[in-house]
């Protein structure tokens, strides 16, 4: 029997791009990350330290995420008010006296809560933001131990406290320059490459953000100009639909820097409208309604009352949405009760594909729903959505025994290498989304697919 533990943990290390390694993980390794949390969870100290230090000598991406993307939420008291943070500051102290690798990664996560200690102790304090901008011009710029992420935290901090606010200004500075490093060099191309995407998704999100910080700065001064250019930026790069590919990338960032939020479009767009420039502001609110089709309402709502445009808004969506789109190859199928799909007898609809497999533990964890789904469509009689599954790397026999076991109905092909490669489908499961024009999309794993091809289906 599997342990659900170690299942944890290779998904874990499939989202942050380390496909190969999850492949090869030692046992130990993944005991050794349970084993931490395990001992977080009864506040033992000692065990805690032990299992961090080996960990450290096993797998840094995993020791990374362990203390980055879990163990830091332990300080991040604005999305948990009532945390106690007396043991997690013990343990992190033992952490940073831990062997040469763990010292390095928790290294900006200590620096950080000894900044927050230190506001004033001036002395202290200028010399731990130096030591830190000296980690940073040693560091290059990639995501790691987050360390950029913690500079923009520890500028907050410093910017509490009026007295250390030239600290703060020039750590922010040096900052902002590794990010436009960062999203204009090696990060910015879009890619298929699992780790540089999410490179590029961390990057631009923390560059959407320091932007976002400058311009709410600006309006605090009075100076709307230079506030209009940092939100321009800030909406620029908001995550789009390559980064949300890599949703996991930033999705720790934008709690701690944001609550949760992963967007800017909207600031952008309402600082446009308060000023009067209604045409550059349904323009930002159609690139964030792409993003999301949930604020569609949003975008109908000022395309209507501002008086946009004499074409009626679904025409005016439904060209924006196809502009952004590229076309989808034909293709003729057959599923295991030989119902054909054709492309060509389909066009005029929208189309869902689901590529999945048997061997896909997430694929197979939303099937149930997917099946909901389809049956749903079948009762409502909605003649203008069409859904099938693909099913991928798998054989016809495992396939058809999981159906019947699960008594699962809806449509499934078996996908070959070619139909896999026509709809560039690289990771599982992936659902891909043809428009009644024939263009098509992924939608972004992580988010709530039918919502989406609901909102879609139905405006």
């Amino acid at each position: 029997m599997n342990n659900p533990y170690t299942i944890f943990v290779f998904f874990i290390l499939l989202a942050i791009g380390s496909r190969a390694q999850a492949q090869s993980l030692p046992m130990q390794a993944a005991t050794h990350f349970n084993q931490f949390q395990e001992a977080v969870g009864h506040k033992k100290l000692d065990s805690a330290s032990y299992y961090a230090n080996q960990l450290a000598l096993e797998n840094t991406d995993l020791l990374n995420f362990l203390l980055h993307d879990t163990f830091a939420h332990s300080f991040n008291t604005a999305a948990n008010l009532l945390a106690d943070t007396t043991f997690a500051r013990q343990l992190l102290r033992k952490l940073y006296t831990g062997n040469q690798a763990l010292q390095r990664s928790i290294y900006p996560l200590y620096q950080w809560q000894e900044i927050r200690a230190s506001l004033n102790d001036s002395l202290k304090l200028n010399r731990l933001v130096a030591g830190f901008l000296v980690a940073q011009e040693r560091t290059d710029e990639t995501i790691g131990n987050r360390l950029d992420r913690y500079a923009l935290l520890i500028y907050r901090t410093l910017k509490s406290n009026p007295k250390s606010a030239v600290l703060a200004d020039t750590l922010f500075a040096h900052t902002y320059r590794r990010l436009e490093h960062a999203v204009n060099g090696f990060y910015y191309p879009q890619t298929d490459d699992r780790n540089q995407r999410s490179g590029r998704a961390y990057f631009r999100y923390l560059m959407a953000y320091a932007n976002l910080v400058k311009a709410n700065e600006r309006l605090s001064q009075q100076n709307p100009t230079q506030a209009e250019s940092y939100l321009q930026l800030a909406s620029q790069f908001s995550p789009d639909d390559t980064d949300r590919m890599a949703h996991v990338a930033y999705f720790h960032e934008a709690s701690f820097l944001q609550n949760g939020r992963e967007d800017f479009h909207e600031d952008y767009a309402r600082f446009l409208l308060d000023k009067g420039d209604t045409t550059q502001a349904v323009n930002v609110l159609t690139e964030l309604t792409l993003a999301d089709p949930g604020n569609l309402p949003l975008l109908k709502t000022y395309y209507q009352k501002i008086r946009f445009s004499s074409m009626p808004f679904q025409t005016y969506w439904t060209k924006k949405l196809n502009e952004k789109l590229k076309p989808a190859e034909p293709f003729r199928l057959t599923d295991l009760t030989n119902q054909v799909f054709n492309y060509e007898t389909l066009r005029g609809k929208w189309i869902l594909i689901d590529f999945w497999g048997t061997w896909c533990q997430p694929c197979v964890e939303e099937l149930p729903r997917f099946q909901t789904f389809y049956s749903d469509l079948q009762k409502n009689g909605l003649s203008n959505v069409v859904v099938f599954t693909a099913a991928s790397h798998d054989t016809e026999v495992r396939v058809r025994e999981f159906m019947k076991k699960h008594g699962y109905t809806f449509p499934v092909i078996m996908a070959d290498d070619a139909f896999i490669k026509q709809f560039r489908v690289g990771e599982y499961p992936t659902k891909v989304l043809i428009t009644p024009q024939g263009n098509r999309m992924k939608i972004p794993p992580g988010t709530n697919w039918a919502e989406r091809v609901t909102i879609l289906s139905q405006n």
